[in-house]
């Protein structure tokens, strides 16, 4: 599976495992390297304003830790 994160541009992309299972741990460090990755190279994102990312329903994307 790929997970892209897209703003004005692919931000950030990642291959999951073949035996990995997307859970809420994994999803959260994807998420932590996604952040350290826009924070280098379009650090204007980072600048004061609030971030909002558009997630499905799924139960990795929906608990409170992602939220």
């Amino acid at each position: 599976m790929l997970l892209v994160f897209y703003c004005h541009g692919i931000l950030h992309n990642e291959f999951t495992p073949k035996v990995q299972t997307v859970n809420v741990a994994f999803y959260v460090d994807v998420l932590k390297r996604m952040r350290d990755r826009a924070r280098r190279v379009r650090s204007e994102l980072w600048e004061g304003r609030r971030r909002i990312l558009h997630h499905d329903n799924a139960s990795a994307h929906s608990t409170l830790i992602v939220r």
